[in-house]
């Protein structure tokens, strides 16, 4: 027995302040196995002024191509701009507005019914927002069209491919909500201040400078988000990093004490012996051509 195959249509909508073009298609029972699916994929332009009221009862993302545009939710104002994805959930009525000044263009396409979809992304988009920033939108829009192109094939491979990288899409979209909430902010911070004081001593008021807040913010957020002081949390890194130095490079001890801030290679001998049970160098011998263990350091 032939798997059914859904029908695709293209549809072309022409109104005073909206131009779209839509491939469509119908339900097939080869699409509704997939545990990611969607039934629409388009190209819309919105003309300069226009102010447009949208609400679904289906997961809709769309990625803004050119143009500005303001999203307007009963919560919140969206500044839209180009390389942004708006992902809206079910339900939720919002109202596109274009200004006067530009016109505006997008992707957009519209998942079918998913509990996936709302394990994957639901508390994370209405806890944090409809508006997604990722660090490389030019990938982001190569995937949307790849998933475009694979929508109007429907074949049976085809609709494999489709589901993969409609995952792929949905977790890139995770991946960046994460990056842009509050936890995400202070994970950026902690990375860019790794870089920065690795090679000197770590101390409370260099970490306060490197992230911007004041001691008693700064103690009260690594507390939130790691469960640790933030000096402590800070030199805990740096003997990981001391430790893959000593796996991964052949640089002397006394390099690597430089390296990771310490004062001197006495004082990282001491440290690394007072934490791992043994010497650096015993530690590099014991271990040379192995993989970092992940207790090396005794909690």
């Amino acid at each position: 027995m032939k798997t059914a195959i859904p029908l695709v249509r293209r549809i072309r909508a022409r109104r005073p302040f909206y131009d779209e073009e839509t491939i469509l298609s119908g339900s097939g029972a080869d699409s509704h196995s997939m545990p990611l699916d969607i039934f629409c994929f388009g190209h819309s332009l919105f003309r300069r002024g226009a102010e447009i009221h949208i609400v679904r009862q289906d997961w809709i993302v769309q990625f803004q191509l050119s143009g500005k545009a303001r999203i307007i939710t009963r919560d919140e104002k969206i500044l839209m701009e180009p390389g942004c994805l708006l992902i809206s959930p079910p339900g939720v009525p919002y109202t596109y507005k274009v200004p006067p000044t530009n016109d505006m263009t997008k992707y957009y396409l519209i998942f079918r019914t998913s509990p996936l979809l709302e394990m994957l992304l639901g508390r994370e988009i209405r806890r944090h927002g409809m508006k997604i920033r990722f660090q490389q939108p030019s990938a982001v829009r190569a995937l949307l069209e790849e998933i475009g192109t694979l929508f109007e094939k429907q074949g049976s491979s085809s609709q494999e491919q489709l589901s993969i990288r409609l995952y792929e899409l949905v977790c890139r979209i995770r991946s960046a909500v994460r990056m842009t909430s509050p936890e995400g902010g202070f994970f950026r911070k902690l990375e860019k201040s790794v870089n920065d004081l690795m090679n000197q001593q770590i101390t409370l008021e260099r970490l306060s400078a490197s992230f911007g807040v004041g001691k008693f913010t700064l103690i009260r957020e690594f507390k939130k988000h790691t469960g640790m002081p933030p000096v402590a949390y800070m030199i805990r890194i740096r003997r990981k990093y001391a430790r893959q130095l000593l796996l991964m490079s052949d640089m002397t001890v006394a390099e690597i004490a430089a390296c990771c801030g310490y004062s001197s290679a006495s004082f990282f001998i001491s440290d690394f012996r007072k934490h791992c049970g043994i010497t650096p160098g015993q530690f590099r011998a014991r271990n040379d051509g192995k993989a970092p263990p992940d207790a090396a350091e005794k909690e």
